[in-house]
Formats: structure tokens, sequence, C-alpha cells
């Protein structure tokens, strides 16, 4: 082992789908039940795919949310808190660092906050709306009142706050899904 020899000048500011504002939170736990599990990607946005509508209070069997990565339904939240799943790792090595999680997974989805980390796949400057894949559920930008990006929604109220981007990288979004 070799001690570390260069120090960055520039240090990483959190993890995507970690919240990095205080302010109000609103989540929902739900269900993975996407059609590729490899879309099952913290940070990325989902909408209900069943609504589990027995009662916990009168059915022996209450059915919890199913969600499902990007799709065309109620939007559900952005899929958060990496740091509370076990780590499944990839196909070829059990320990790799991964954000993508199994079906059948229970997880957090956050529709409310007034801040949470995601990831983009092209620059992006402050204000600029927030739309996701009805394919993926990955998330991009544009400016505000732009036209929206082919087979993309937007994400409710969705806009980003903080460190705009010549390029991919991350960024701070803040969204309000209930109306």
């Amino acid at each position: 082992m070799t001690f570390q020899s260069t120090v960055s000048a520039t240090i990483g500011f959190g993890v995507v789908g970690e919240l990095a504002l205080d302010g109000p939170l609103r989540a929902r736990p739900a269900r993975l039940d996407s059609a590729s599990a490899a879309n099952n990607v913290v940070g990325r946005a989902f909408t209900i795919k069943d609504d589990a509508t027995a009662s916990f209070e009168t059915s022996d069997d209450p059915q919890p949310l199913d969600v499902q990565a990007g799709g065309t339904g109620v939007f559900a939240g952005i899929l958060a808190n990496p740091k509370v799943y076990p780590l499944y790792g990839t196909a070829g090595d059990s320990l790799a660092a991964s954000l993508t999680l199994p079906n059948n997974q229970m997880v957090e989805l956050v529709q409310e906050t007034a801040g949470i980390i995601i990831a983009v796949g092209a620059a992006c400057a402050i204000g600029d709306w927030v739309w996701f894949s009805q394919t993926t559920g990955a998330l991009q930008t544009t400016a505000p009142n732009a036209a929206a990006p082919g087979g993309t929604t937007r994400v409710p109220n969705g806009r980003i706050t903080r460190y705009e981007s010549a390029a991919a990288g991350l960024a701070v979004m803040e969204m309000n899904a209930i109306a």
C-alpha cells in the first residue's frame, strides 16, 4: 500500500439520493417492481405501478405500494437514502459499490424536499426544470418553460437550486409533488 501523494483541489459534496438541504420533507415507503431491475437506481424517479388498495387497518394481508422506474403513471418520488440499503454489489463482484437495487426491495421515495442530490447527464443551471425518462427514470434538465424532452415527464415542481454544471455531474434539486 502506498501513501497518498496528491490532494484534490475540489471535493465531492455528497452522494446521489442523499438530502442536501434542511426543510420540508415528505417521503413514502414502496416496493420496487420495475420491468428491468437495472433501472432501480438511487436518485432516479419512480411512478406508481400498483396502488395497493388493501387497507392496513382492515386487511389481514396489507400490500405495499408497488413502483417502477420511470413510467407514465402518478409520480411516486425520487429513490433516496442510499446508505440504508444492503450492498448487493455487481454481477462480477459482490462487494462492488453500486446504487442499483433488486426488485422486491422496500425503499424510501422522496416527494417533497428543499434539496436532494441528483445526477444529471448534461450541463445544468440554477433554476432549470427537472424531467425524468419514462423508460428508465433517469433525470435531465431544461431551461424553465422549455419544451419537454421526448419521452419524459416533469418532476412535479422540480428545479435545480444548487451547483450548476458545465457537464454531467451532481446537482441539488428541490421539489414538491404534494398538491
